[in-house]
């Protein structure tokens, strides 16, 4: 049974959410010809709504900011609107007002905008793609894992990727003729969102099923008595290795497109593995783990 009082809090912060996103008076950042005049103050707004909607189910220990990403393989993000990290175990360098982060602490990044134009989508969500494949190189021994067993692999588990995230207000295109596999043209299926929100169209996730699963690994669920007949919506693009078709929940009452968004965003940031950040790796350059020690 449903808390009632989380239930009415967690509904109360998302009208709040949505009525600072999107009925946000005009005059505040926009002149009589309808440009911009205040970008970076707007983009400032935005995101502070969403770091108060975050608030509700992050942890203490996560923090959220805007930045760039590093990795020690000599690799940075572009600028991202948020950075979602563990502000205990990271050492964070600063450049003037400019925040690098190194991607081992970071267990999601996403992307903040308005109204998107059919190529605005696009650029944004490939630009997702590419921050998030950074913690292939990530270095380090294992703080957090959700996975018990096996080494960190960014390439094949899951939740040893970065969750990324796209919200904005609507999207000013034909939403039924999205075509993700020409949007992600030359991007591993891996690094595709986790999410994307528009308030005003809905939740974009994916669906899992058992049937797109290799034979043999079917034999194993069998024999642990799963009903292979089962599938389910799932935050991620690869789930046990299989890829996971795309999938729309239009806007409900109540907000249930945020309500979901917001409970795919608890889960797959909460179960994204941290790892220590060795700096060694990252103002050294090392042939071989031998020469750590001469």
């Amino acid at each position: 049974m449903a808390n009632q009082i989380f239930v009415k809090i967690l509904e109360d912060s998302i009208e709040r959410f949505v009525n600072e996103f999107s009925n946000l008076p005009p005059e505040l950042f926009y002149d009589e010809k309808r440009n911009i005049f205040h970008p970076g103050e707007y983009g400032k707004y935005r995101e502070e709504t969403i770091k108060k909607l975050f608030r509700i189910i992050l942890y203490e220990d996560l923090t959220i900011a805007d930045g760039f990403l590093i990795n020690s393989n000599n690799q940075h993000s572009t600028q991202c609107d948020i950075i979602v990290y563990d502000s205990y175990k990271t050492p964070i360098l600063k450049d003037s007002n400019k925040i690098f982060i190194p991607v081992e602490t970071a267990v999601g990044v996403g992307e903040v905008k308005s109204t998107l134009s059919k190529k605005e989508f696009k650029t944004a969500l490939r630009k997702l793609a590419i921050n998030k494949q950074l913690k292939e190189f990530a270095t380090g021994s294992v703080v957090k894992r959700s996975k018990q067993n096996g080494d960190f692999d960014a390439k094949t588990e899951h939740s040893d990727q970065l969750f990324s995230f796209l919200i904005c207000k609507k999207l000013d295109f034909d939403i039924g003729k999205i075509d993700f596999d020409d949007i992600y043209q030359g991007i591993e299926n891996r690094n595709k969102h986790n999410l994307v929100l528009s308030i005003e169209d809905g939740l974009f996730h994916y669906y899992f099923t058992f049937e797109k699963m290799e034979e043999h690994r079917k034999g194993f669920y069998r024999s642990q008595g799963v009903n292979l007949s089962k599938s389910s919506p799932i935050e991620y693009p690869n789930f046990l290795n299989t890829v996971c078709d795309h999938t729309h929940l239009k806007v409900g009452g109540k907000n249930e497109h945020i309500k979901e968004f917001i409970s795919g965003l608890h889960y797959g940031i909460h179960n994204a593995t941290i790892l220590d950040v060795d700096i060694r790796s990252y103002y050294r350059s090392f042939l071989s783990k031998k020469e750590l020690f001469f």
